[in-house]
């Protein structure tokens, strides 16, 4: 609820109870995660983001900040809650006593004071930049700090802002950016440098706190499996906290239900709750309750029923890559992982990417941009955008070893049957080597679908893996065969990468997993590269994209590439994505009349 639908009072009240919440949140600097930010008072200007007044608020109390509050609505409920924490703030705003408070906050900056102004003020939009901070720093000629900030668990309200509320118990990282002197800037000069540094402080605690809430990665050694010549380094990386460890040994127990016909009564019983509201939910969808909305384009959706593993990355970038031989300028639309982003880029330099758990936004500005079809990479059950083509990966790897039940009892996102007759195409996919076995397997399962759903294009795919490639410099500058001792990967089944790593490198003595789209902790890096020694590293492709910038340069990194290979029904997937998605028309101006 906006504070401006409730009187003052009350939201002053409920944002002085909220408050008692920044007794248990802990502060700590990105780059020294085990330290709380060093924050140096003097007569400095710090520019911050509008949602993030309020742990900023709790961090400065009584450190003679003075605080620029509007004289609007919620300007005195601001300054009310400000005034109980300990701060004297100024007055004003852009269409209200803006003259007023830009001289208060002159005379604090006079006085030796710093003083604090929210860089997209009062009022938005939200994160575009105002002149206020600007201004104010150039005829003062103090410094302009920066502030960025992320939290591991937090709450936004429906405001313009997004407004930050850190969960009791929540870890703030801040990041105070390096100051700019105005001197000698000009209005633009400081708004970009502001700009960039702003990024930069965002980027550091955004990445401080992704490696504080992925969970530790688990080395298993070869001792731990019966094997000799282990390294010493494993229990390095163990995990350090009751917490980590309870969620750690949780996921084990849970992984290995995965595996049993009757999982534990607990588990099946939270999994029929999870697949009722599953099935609520679509047949809410289906029936027109609630509708999905059209993006401006025609959108092919690829989507998996079991969690991660499937091959669904790969699959959309071998549909784009057609779509765009078709004539087509696509877009893919990812949630926003960073190695889904770099390897999509990787694979396909001259095709749009973009990521945000919000698809329907990105399908709209790809549209505007002048993309003609979007590819929804892990798009099955996100249904809010409409799309024209339903493609489902049906992972034979989790049909043949794992119960069929959904989470959190089994590895299903819902009910695979149902799921296999609301797509459009179906696809098995998996990893394994492909053999009669495997092969006798796909016909059954062909056969399974077919009575499903007769009508139904299904193709079944492989991935292969190649020899190991150099990754990084030092890989590529090595005289020797690639002779990895670690083997390293963040997916969803870390053991089929260890055996297929290790069949092609019978060198590698240590196995990493990581949680999927997991990252290194702090310092962990160098930790590896004892491990590893002169062998160095080996891991997939989508691992190295995530990853690369946290390893040190000095070791060396392979890569065990895949290659998606078509078994059947290849040709009857192009022909229908040639049906229900048509090539664009030329334009005549392209062509030339004889």
């Amino acid at each position: 609820m906006s504070a401006r639908r409730i009187p003052i009072q009350p939201a002053v009240h409920l944002l002085r109870a909220v408050l008692l919440f920044g007794h248990t949140w802990r502060f700590r600097d990105p780059y020294e995660p085990s330290m709380p930010p060093t924050l140096s008072i003097g007569p400095r200007v710090y520019g911050l983001w509008h949602e993030h007044l309020l742990p900023l608020s709790w961090l400065c109390a009584g450190r003679g900040i003075t605080p620029l509050a509007s004289r609007g609505h919620d300007g005195e409920i601001a300054a009310q809650v400000l005034t109980k924490l300990g701060y004297v703030p100024a007055r004003g705003s852009s269409s209200r006593g803006g003259s007023i408070g830009f001289r208060e906050l002159s005379r604090a900056l006079k006085a030796g004071r710093g003083v604090a102004l929210t860089a997209d003020g009062p009022r938005g939009p939200r994160r575009n930049m105002k002149e206020g901070v600007l201004h104010l720093a150039l005829h003062t000629q103090r410094m302009v700090v920066p502030v960025g900030l992320s939290t591991t668990a937090g709450y936004r309200l429906n405001t313009w802002d997004r407004f930050l509320i850190p969960a009791p118990g929540a870890t703030v990282f801040v990041s105070f950016g390096t100051p700019i002197a105005p001197p000698k800037m000009t209005l633009q000069d400081l708004e970009t440098a502001l700009s960039a540094e702003v990024n930069l402080c965002e980027a550091a605690a955004h990445s401080a706190r992704r490696a504080r809430t992925s969970r530790i990665m688990q080395i298993v050694s070869k001792r731990e499996r019966g094997d000799s010549n282990p390294l010493g380094t494993a229990a390095t990386f163990k995990q350090d906290t009751r917490s980590k460890r309870f969620a750690w040994r949780l996921e084990k127990v849970i992984r290995k239900s995965w595996t049993r016909k009757n999982p534990p009564i607990l588990l099946r019983l939270s999994s029929l709750g999870f697949a009722l509201l599953r099935d609520l939910r679509h047949a809410a969808y289906d029936s027109g309750l609630i509708h999905s909305t059209n993006g401006g384009l025609p959108v092919v959706s690829v989507g998996g029923v079991t969690v991660g593993g499937s091959g669904k990355t790969p699959l959309s970038s071998a549909i784009s890559a057609f779509l765009n031989s078709e004539g087509h300028s696509t877009a893919i639309l990812t949630r926003g992982y960073e190695d889904e982003l770099s390897l999509h880029a990787r694979w396909l330099p001259n095709t749009s990417v973009r990521g945000h758990p919000d698809r329907l936004r990105l399908a709209r500005r790809a549209s505007a941009d002048g993309a003609t079809v979007a590819i929804l990479d892990d798009g099955f059950q996100h249904r809010r955008l409409a799309r024209d083509v339903e493609i489902l990966t049906v992972d034979r790897d989790a049909l043949r070893r794992t119960n069929r039940w959904c989470l959190p009892a089994g590895p299903f996102r819902e009910r695979w049957m149902s799921a296999i007759r609301r797509a459009d195409i179906i696809v098995i996919t998996g990893r394994e080597p492909w053999d009669k076995e495997v092969a006798d397997f796909d016909e059954e399962l062909r056969t399974q679908i077919t009575k499903s759903a007769s009508s139904k294009p299904t193709a079944s795919i492989t991935f292969e893996v190649d020899a190991p490639i150099p990754a990084n410099d030092a890989a590529r500058s090595s005289n020797t065969e690639p002779l990895p001792r670690v083997a390293l990967t963040g997916t969803m089944k870390p053991n089929l990468f260890f055996d297929l790593a290790e069949t092609s490198n019978p060198s590698i003595t240590t196995r990493i997993a990581l949680p999927d789209h997991g990252m290194l902790r702090h310092g962990q890096g160098r930790i590896l590269q004892q491990s590893a020694g002169d062998g160095g590293v080996v891991m997939t492709e989508k691992d190295f994209c995530r990853l690369e910038n946290t390893l040190p340069s000095e070791l060396k990194i392979w890569i065990l590439p895949e290659r998606l290979v078509w078994h059947f029904g290849q040709k009857s997937v192009w022909e229908h994505l040639r049906r229900v998605v048509p090539s664009p028309p030329k334009d005549p101006r392209s062509q030339t009349s004889i």
